[in-house]
């Protein structure tokens, strides 16, 4: 079903009231079973609500809802509930005909109820005329499972006879159509897929409680397929070798001091005369290499004014080719060279400052205004067999429904940045203008980019995977901070050859504005994150620009009580107690932020940070957990006391 207004795609059902819900209102909350049956008056949906009654307890227990869905009208709905006891939630849509007067092949060119065919419900004739469903029902009612014939419009009898299925003139809701099972939420998150193929046919009780709570049978963690599919997707297990340009950070330990670059006021640039290259040693451009260059451009230069003399003996002709053949190997050198030329990382005296911040304004989303753009940009379809399809819940795709012109989110505005006239021409002549832009969030190539990060939020990093070494989630703190909606994304868009530099003031300028955003202080604070994702920046050039922001910003940000995290595909930062595990990969070249907390002291102590560097880190740590009985505090001070006294 596709096109129509945001309104006409927020479908509704109805309770045993009668009361209109939103259909999205289900699950945008909470995480819940949701099934579909045929009508309230059918035999196989009576064993349905029986199997899911019986582990109603069970799924409560996980704080996950079961939701029922069927056809048929709100007086039928609660009777059924009357009838069965049934403890979960009942919805009925009343919006098709059970009258099969006119026989079922007049039945089936009738519309099907929109809110099953937006889940890609089947219908049709063959979905009651089979020998399966014949023969399951057969058994269904030998085992005491018959239609709810009282829930049916009773029709004209003769004296003495009585209802039976032969004679029904309507039943509560459309025949031919058969329902499914899904397991959703909270918001735009499908972790389990049943769509029936002919009546009767229902997924086992099993596979939904394992899909609704994560645990199998035998109390061993879920590993789900979508969280499969991110592992495999983001070749989690595989070191990357892809080559790493030499102006990437220092992230090695070094021998020596005086080449491990400090964090501030380090200044990456294409420019700098005190240079260090990944490898950790200085790297200028020699001078036999410009040599050479200016030879060749002279060899080429004379040849050309040579064949132009002996071509035509013309001097001036000659002479003009000679001009314009040196012209046209200077630009084109100086074109290679300002392309070619690596950046390095500099070390400029602590009077530099950073780059200042692009100027735009920042709109930032948690992940109910995400799905509640999704929903208004007709991106929503439930498919749990693919990765970014499992983010989605209803609709697919389609670049002609309209967009909302209106973009509710929290809205940061940083300073104006334009390189200078002296900057350029230190950057290798590049006068123009070099800021970040932030594109309509809501645009369809960025709704994808939106959508992929949350849904590897959600499907990967709010999931076990026995990769990581220990039970729980990938990363322990995202499910509560996703059902505090606490975590906020936004996308920046950016030239292709951005510099670190470029981006040191935006990201620095995040501190502020995270620190001032709820919740500020308990418990809770943990539980808030800003994601930035920068998917222009090419991955070949990940390490050096997002894993250089972070190398650049983390002292800044340790400083405030706060951790920066640095994710890209070809991260190889290993997980902490499975070598062999990546898992700081993402969708899209992103940083994240988050308050640090105390089993963070393991990323403050790397060989890779000159001592200087990790004594502010340490200080900052001590300052805000100094008073506390951790076991990383006691540890903190005695690394800050063998640093101070001269121990690496």
């Amino acid at each position: 079903v596709h096109g129509g207004t945001f309104r006409e795609m927020v479908l509704h059902v109805l309770n045993t009231d009668g009361v209109k819900v939103p259909l999205i209102s289900l699950w945008s909350e909470r995480r819940i079973v949701l099934c579909f049956t045929r009508h309230v008056a059918c035999r196989f949906c009576r064993k349905q609500l029986a199997d899911l009654a019986s582990v109603y307890e069970q799924l409560k227990s996980s704080d996950v809802g079961l939701v029922v869905i069927s056809l048929g009208t709100p007086e039928a709905a609660r009777e059924l509930v009357s009838l069965t006891n049934f403890p979960g939630e009942l919805y009925v849509d009343n919006t098709t005909s059970g009258d099969i007067s006119k026989g079922i092949a007049e039945i089936s060119k009738l519309p099907p109820s929109e809110t099953f065919a937006r889940f890609r419900l089947r219908r049709g004739i063959e979905m009651l005329v089979n020998e399966k469903t014949r023969e399951i029902g057969t058994k269904l009612v030998e085992s005491g499972f018959q239609d709810t014939l009282q829930l049916c419009e009773q029709p004209s009898l003769s004296p003495g006879e009585v209802v039976t299925t032969s004679n029904i003139a309507k039943w509560p809701g459309d025949v031919l159509q058969v329902g499914g099972t899904f397991v959703l939420g909270p918001g735009n998150h499908c972790d389990f897929a049943y769509r029936s193929e002919f009546a009767g046919d229902h997924p086992s009780i099993d596979d939904i409680v394992i899909a609704a709570t994560g645990k199998e049978v035998n109390g061993v963690e879920h590993v789900y397929p979508s969280t499969q599919a991110w592992f495999g997707r983001l070749a989690l297990d595989t070191l990357m070798t892809a080559p790493l340009t030499s102006n990437s950070p220092q992230l090695a330990p070094s021998p020596a001091k005086e080449n491990v670059p400090e964090l501030e006021p380090t200044k990456l640039t294409p420019t700098a005369t005190s240079a260090v290259t990944s490898s950790g040693s200085s790297s200028p451009s020699s001078a036999p290499e410009k040599e050479s260059a200016s030879s060749v451009v002279w060899v080429l230069s004379i040849g050309a004014f040579a064949a132009a003399w002996a071509a035509t003996k013309c001097a001036s002709f000659a002479v003009i080719v000679f001009v314009l053949s040196l012209v046209a190997i200077w630009i084109l050198r100086k074109f290679q060279y300002s392309h070619s030329k690596p950046a390095t990382v500099s070390t400029p005296s602590k009077k530099t400052e950073s780059a200042p911040a692009p100027s735009l304004p920042f709109k930032l989303f948690n992940p109910q205004q995400i799905d509640a753009k999704i929903v208004e940009s007709g991106a929503l379809q439930c498919d749990c067999s693919t990765v970014l399809a499992s983010t989605p819940m209803l609709l697919r795709l389609d670049e002609t429904l309209p967009l909302s012109t209106e973009e509710s989110g929290t809205e940061i505005t940083t300073e104006t940045s334009t390189e200078t006239e002296e900057s350029a021409t230190q950057s290798g002549g590049r006068g123009r203008s070099r800021t970040c832009s932030v594109v309509r969030p809501w645009s369809i190539d960025t709704a994808e980019i939106f959508q992929a990060t949350m849904c590897y939020v959600r499907e990967f990093l709010a999931k076990p995977h026995p990769a990581v070494g220990r039970a729980g989630p990938v990363c322990p703190f995202v499910p509560k901070a996703l059902k505090l909606n606490s975590i906020y994304l936004t996308v920046v868009r950016t030239p292709l050859t951005i510099e670190a530099a470029e981006l040191e003031g935006l990201i620095k300028s995040f501190i502020k504005v995270f620190l001032n955003m709820e919740p500020r202080e308990g418990k809770l604070v943990s539980y808030k994150a800003i994601i930035v994702v920068f998917p222009d920046v090419p991955l070949e050039r990940a390490h050096e620009v997002i894993d250089g922001v972070q190398f650049r910003c983390k002292v800044d940000f340790v400083s405030e009580g706060m951790m920066l995290g640095e994710f890209h595909k070809l991260n190889n930062c290993p997980g902490l107690r499975n070598s062999k595990f990546y898992p700081l990969r993402t969708p899209y070249p992103s940083l994240a932020m988050r308050h640090m907390v105390p089993g963070d002291l393991v990323f403050l102590t790397p060989d890779m940070y000159a001592p200087d560097t990790r004594i502010r880190f340490l200080e900052s740590f001590l300052r805000y957990f100094g008073s506390e009985q951790h076991t990383e505090v006691s540890k903190a001070k005695e690394a800050l006391h063998s640093l101070k006294s001269g121990g690496l």
